[in-house]
């Protein structure tokens, strides 16, 4: 006999209904840099910063071309791309429409192709 855990998720006990796949895809919004809050500038209105296109508000490196690229870190954590990787092999298990897992599978692999436009850039 093969139980599963309880308290936490997996692929046995998830992937049961619509909900369950917005609420995975929904996790990953956290991940998406968009409109800056607090005293934090949005990367959407400063990400000229680096370019000739605008003169930056704070003195910016690559601007300058004095940016070091660093040895470790630098935003290349596969995390997220290892997480929309897990939920399409694995959103086909739940049994709703074709067209609604499609739907969730279309706005992962966005967050996906967003991801490594990101990691390009870098």
């Amino acid at each position: 006999m093969q139980r599963y855990p309880t308290d936490s998720l997996n692929s046995e006990n998830f992937w049961h209904n619509e909900t369950e796949l917005e609420i995975y895809c929904n996790s990953l919004y956290t991940y998406i840099v968009g409109h800056g809050s607090g005293f934090q500038l949005s990367p959407m209105l400063s990400g000229d910063n680096q370019s000739d296109n605008m003169a930056p508000f704070e003195y910016n490196l690559i601007a300058a071309g004095e940016h070091v690229v660093p040895e470790t870190g630098g935003g290349w954590d596969w995390n997220f791309i290892r997480q929309c990787n897990y939920f399409l092999n694995n959103y086909n298990k739940t049994p709703v429409n074709q067209d609604v897992k499609d739907k969730y599978a279309g706005e992962i692999k966005f967050f996906k192709a967003w991801e490594y436009f990101e990691k390009k850039k870098r």
